[in-house]
């Protein structure tokens, strides 16, 4: 069995936390004392509207954790070689995964976080029938990535 390690602050944690922001999910590993902070906060009342707004009021884990992640997958995806994978031709993820070694799908949630960073853009790739000439163009669309410019 795999013990698993608290994301913030490396101790053992107690569970896996689930959450989407932007279109992606994410997971965290945390502890039972780091998965009772916060997720989000609002202001009810005008005080607590001018506290937020001075910085009086501790940042929830939500808006320090998804720039955390950010980071996370762009390091992951540089000591990869993402990019070098990709070089100038849009890929599928199964393709950047066959290149890389790596598993497709998980290469696959890694490649859409980078698209969400807007370190990757979405492009159309022609399917094995376009490109043996075996098929019309459009007729099955293998969605890839490329290098955003």
């Amino acid at each position: 069995m795999h013990a698993l390690e608290d994301d913030l602050d490396g101790g053992p944690a107690d569970e896996t936390v689930r959450f989407g922001f932007g279109g992606t999910d994410y997971e965290i590993d945390l502890s039972a004392k780091n998965s009772d902070m916060k997720i989000d906060v609002g202001a009810e009342s005008p005080p607590e509207r001018l506290a937020l707004t001075l910085g009086l009021v501790p940042t929830p884990v939500f808006h320090t954790l998804v720039p955390v992640l950010a980071a996370r997958a762009l390091l992951v995806g540089t000591k990869l070689g993402v990019f070098e994978a990709l070089g100038q031709n849009p890929l599928t993820a199964a393709d950047v995964a066959a290149k890389l070694g790596t598993e497709g799908e998980a290469t696959g949630k890694l490649l859409n976080a980078m698209t969400g960073l807007g370190y990757l853009r979405a492009a159309r790739t022609l399917n094995q029938a376009e490109a043996a000439g075996c098929a019309s163009p459009g007729s099955g669309i293998d969605h890839g990535v490329e290098r955003a410019q």
